[in-house]
């Protein structure tokens, strides 16, 4: 339906909805728009909770896993001052002495833009607690996959036909790589990107190159809500779901920000950008530019840009690629092979699994998936998510219409960031009238209420099963004499096991980390100790939501008991690795304390 409505009147018309999902356990939002050459401005909240300074379209967020366009653009440019090819074997370009393979073959550098690698995740191991990374360089990462088994989920190029294996490593080895082929650190050649685009307060290396305005973004994230706490133990998922509907959220408080940026870890290159609503919309404007012949490439940096383009057009065409040139990428209408943008990741399943469980609630996602006949647009869009922090970004390449959300807070009753920005593309390219914006407005807060019920629910089952199945009291020293020590996976990936400063209990240190995780016995395994921390202290330093809500993902085992001492403990950090693969060894030449 087409409609006169300018730009500026759809943004504020559909602003309560901005409003009330920054409410949901968020602090602050920025909104940037591009659309028939207009740019707009939009904020709700503010930049830090302590201060309460406001956030606008200059403050600076850490992007997180939008890096990955600007990472595929810096190599695409590289392939055209011919430094690389980006067919060419990662085991020749970084001479390692064992190959990187999947399915047999060499593993190639466009299988790692592409998330098309049969690598496991392994985030637990590097991500650390209050923002820490625990694995600064790429050849320990290197190390790891030598000695993890290959994945079996993604043996065969079919298998990537409605996913991809999303991996962060991955793009840490991309950054080796462009090191290795350019004499140059990514980030150096990110800030050279970013001044020829005009991107002057965007940087790949917090330490060295940030505004001192003042104007950054701290992270955020809300507490649990206490009145979980006071349910009886027999309460139902449905129960608690009708108890937290539409109920207010606990305010976002800040946290430690993620210190993926700070002196340039591997990681970087896959989340490591800090940037601008502002800034990115001059990296959404030439892109598009260049994509719809508006400009002639001019630079190396143009090229690079129309070449991962090219590339994009080309995979795009490919019923087995869900992603390229470090975008996700779809048809709109929403094809069945990928989630819609406003359905992606956690909103998606929550939204679902609510729909499953109250049928009754009304549950619409914002687009569904169907096979259409009406004029399709390729579109792409990434979203990012670390420590307190939240972001989204999605452009129409055919429609000249970008937008991007950069929130302060990582919400995990829902992904605001992602919910208004896919909302407001939709919203532009069907050109929705002012009345339908209205209607979005509902059903976006309707949404937002399921999602946080939804999470409501997974809280209540984990604190339930971790009440159930783990020892309230922690395990003491004394019990468990033999565990203590140093455990080694590979060359550089370990744990610790110690008693804690007071000698109250045994802590677990994943890479040495910390403070570590205050550890207590399975009631059904006395060989099983469990780092598993409540909700609410993983919300205070921005873990949960999905990822934080599989108990098994905390248990060590321990075994070989030998002289008072155990030989190896299993650390199932990855769903899908048997035991024998996560197997730390107690490290050569310790005695029993």
């Amino acid at each position: 339906m087409a409609s006169d409505v300018p730009l500026a009147k759809v943004l504020d018309a559909y602003k309560p909805a901005i409003e009330y999902l920054v409410q949901r356990g968020n602090c602050g939002v920025s909104i940037g728009v591009l659309h028939d050459g207009q740019k707009q401005y939009r904020r709700a909240g503010v930049r830090d909770s302590v201060t309460g300074e406001d956030i606008d379209e200059n403050t600076v967020v850490l992007i997180s896993s939008l890096t990955k366009p600007f990472v595929a653009v810096i190599l695409f440019t590289l392939q055209h001052q011919r430094k690389i090819d980006l067919y060419d074997s990662v085991q020749r370009l970084l001479n390692l002495p064992h190959p990187l393979a999947r399915n047999g073959q060499d593993l190639r550098v466009v299988d790692l833009l592409d998330h098309r690698t049969n690598f496991y995740r392994c985030d637990r191991l590097w991500e650390g607690r209050q923002g820490k990374i625990n694995i600064s360089d790429c050849d320990t990462f290197l190390e790891l996959l030598r000695h993890l088994p290959p994945n079996p989920q993604y043996a065969d190029d079919s298998d990537f036909r409605n996913t991809r294996n999303y991996s962060n490593i991955a793009y840490a080895i991309l950054g080796h790589i462009i090191q290795r082929v350019s004499g140059s650190h990514w980030s150096e050649l990110a800030h050279e990107m970013f001044d020829e685009l005009g991107m002057t307060r965007s940087t790949a290396d917090k330490r060295a190159r940030c505004p001192r305005d003042g104007n950054v973004a701290s992270a955020h994230c809300a507490g649990v809500d206490r009145a979980l706490h006071d349910l009886p133990e027999a309460t139902t998922d449905e129960d608690v779901f009708r108890q937290f509907i539409g109920r207010s959220a606990t305010a976002a408080e800040r946290i430690k920000p993620s210190q993926v940026s700070d002196g340039l870890t591997a990681v970087a290159a896959a989340a490591g950008i800090y940037s601008t609503t502002a800034d990115m919309l001059k990296f959404s404007s030439r892109y598009l530019e260049l994509w719809n012949g508006r400009r002639d490439p001019d630079s190396d940096l143009d090229h690079g840009i129309v070449a991962s383009q090219q590339y994009l057009r080309k995979k795009a065409e490919d019923h087995t690629y869900s992603y390229a040139s470090g975008w996700n990428v779809v048809n709109v209408p929403w094809d069945a092979r990928q989630r819609a943008p406003g359905a992606d990741g956690e909103n998606h399943g929550r939204l679902e699994a609510a729909g499953r469980l109250c049928p009754q609630s009304g549950n619409h996602l914002p687009f569904s998936a169907k096979e259409s006949q009406e004029i399709r647009h390729l579109t792409t869009y990434h979203g990012g998510n670390m420590v307190g922090v939240t972001s989204f970004a999605e452009l129409f390449l055919d429609s000249n219409t970008g937008v991007v959300v950069l929130c302060c807070a990582r919400s995990f009753q829902i992904d605001a960031a992602n919910m208004i920005g896919s909302r407001i593309a939709e919203i532009l390219v069907d050109k929705l009238s002012y009345s339908q914006v209205e209607g979005c407005v509902e059903t976006d807060r309707r949404l937002a209420d399921r999602s946080a019920a939804m999470y409501a629910v997974e809280i209540y089952r984990y604190e339930s099963m971790l009440r159930a199945e783990y020892d309230q009291v922690l395990a003491l020293p004394s019990r468990f004499p033999g565990y203590v020590g140093k455990y080694v996976l590979a060359p550089g990936i370990y744990l610790e096991i110690v008693a804690s400063r007071d000698g109250t209990h045994l802590e677990f240190r994943p890479q040495g980390d910390n403070p570590g995780y205050p550890l207590r016995a399975k009631r059904s395994n006395p060989r099983v100790l469990s780092a598993v921390p409540s909700m609410e202290a993983n919300h205070r330093e921005g873990l949960g939501g999905k990822n934080a809500l599989n108990l098994g993902q905390y248990e060590l085992t321990f075994s070989g008991l030998d002289h008072g001492q155990c030989g190896w403990v299993s650390w199932r950090f990855e769903s899908g690795l048997d035991l024998k693969s996560c197997r730390y060894l107690r490290e050569a030449g310790q005695v029993k304390r």
